[in-house]
């Protein structure tokens, strides 16, 4: 299971219904479509701007700046993603653990972690074409805090 940070979802979400546009689009109908709050989107899209992954400017609408199927969700994550951020468990991110010389479980956490990783770096924006327009509601705030669980 991954554990990616709401703005992440809603960085896909937005990366996915552009990819589904031939047309600049604006912040304000990805946010209404998405059910994601504006003042949440326009920092993820700046973001996903500068890192060169949208082409466009406020007011004026985005578009992909790069074909889908060349943006991965690794790559996604790696912009959108607190890099700082202190990790849950060894499964979100097993390199920062400080147990696995002596976890019992070190083997398994660290295959599920490359399995993960290689997967997000193999599936791209193209490949969320092929879901439901609709965001998931795994961005719902839980008990578990503003993570969502993918």
């Amino acid at each position: 299971m991954l554990d990616l940070a709401r703005e992440t979802v809603w960085g896909l979400y937005a990366l996915h219904y552009l990819a589904n546009r031939d047309r600049l689009t604006g912040a304000a109908e990805i946010s209404r479509h998405g059910r994601i709050p504006r003042k949440s989107l326009a920092p993820i899209l700046r973001t996903l701007r500068a890192a060169g992954l949208l082409r466009g400017r406020p007011g004026h609408g985005y578009a992909l700046a790069k074909p889908a199927a060349e943006i991965s969700v690794a790559e996604v994550a790696r912009v959108l993603e607190n890099a700082d951020a202190p990790a849950k468990s060894c499964m979100e991110r097993f390199d920062a653990c400080a147990t696995t010389e002596s976890c019992a479980l070190a083997p398994l956490c660290r295959e599920a972690n490359e399995r993960a990783q290689s997967a997000m770096r193999a599936f791209t924006v193209a490949d969320l074409r092929q879901a439901a327009a609709a965001p998931a509601d795994c961005t719902a705030p839980r008990k578990r805090g503003k993570h969502a669980a993918v």
